[in-house]
């Protein structure tokens, strides 16, 4: 699976701007259906149930690593 670069915006812009470092991440399971990604931040958004389990995963590990 090749990785997406997708338009779309986060607040990470303004702390951007104030001088705090910020960083998107996006993990999508290999079987995510490519025709969906045309939703990502438009009309009907969805996600499967597999790439949210990844991202929970990488969000859980990266505040227990940070924040121990």
């Amino acid at each position: 699976c090749a990785p997406y670069v997708l338009p779309g915006a986060t607040d990470s812009f303004y702390l951007r701007k104030i001088g705090i470092e910020s960083y998107g991440v996006s993990l999508l399971s290999p079987e995510f259906p490519t025709n969906l990604l045309k939703t990502v931040h438009g009309d009907n958004e969805r996600i499967d149930i597999k790439s949210m389990e990844i991202k929970t995963e990488f969000l859980y590990r990266l505040a227990k690593k940070y924040l121990s």
